[in-house]
């Protein structure tokens, strides 16, 4: 698909030669929380559409979950699309699986369940209650 002006910026993104559509704004309203089922010392972590954050065991991670031992370093990574949320194995010993199917990359939707060394995630789309550009 190609936008017609600034990316981020149109109302209109091209479909084809012959069909237009307008972008619905309300999807750039959306933020993903990522909570931890089982650990009530770990905050549930927000990130906003474009950004991504990494999860692992050390502090050099946005998310850590010191407790886990099957947890890498720094285990994978998730960003925040429009419709959905990329995730990616960064490399770790036991992998990443997501609604018990294992991935190095995949797609993850509201409620997914996202499991990384002995840590059950979910996934969460909330309403994005900061302002642009805040």
């Amino acid at each position: 698909m190609a936008t017609s002006t600034e990316p981020g910026t149109s109302l209109y993104e091209t479909v084809d030669l012959w069909e237009t559509t307008i972008i619905d704004d309300r999807r750039n309203n959306v933020a993903l929380v990522l909570e931890v089922s089982a650990d009530e010392f770990v905050e549930p972590k927000t990130i906003r559409v474009g950004q991504t954050m990494t999860v692992g065991r050390t502090s050099s991670s946005d998310m850590e979950i010191r407790s886990d031992r099957k947890m890498s370093r720094t285990h994978f990574s998730i960003k925040c699309c429009k419709t959905d949320a990329k995730i990616r194995d960064l490399g770790s010993t036991n992998g990443i699986t997501v609604n018990g199917r294992r991935y190095d990359e995949a797609s993850v939707y509201d409620g997914d369940q996202i499991v990384a060394g002995t840590t059950c995630f979910t996934v969460r789309f909330v309403p994005n209650t900061k302002s642009p550009g805040a």
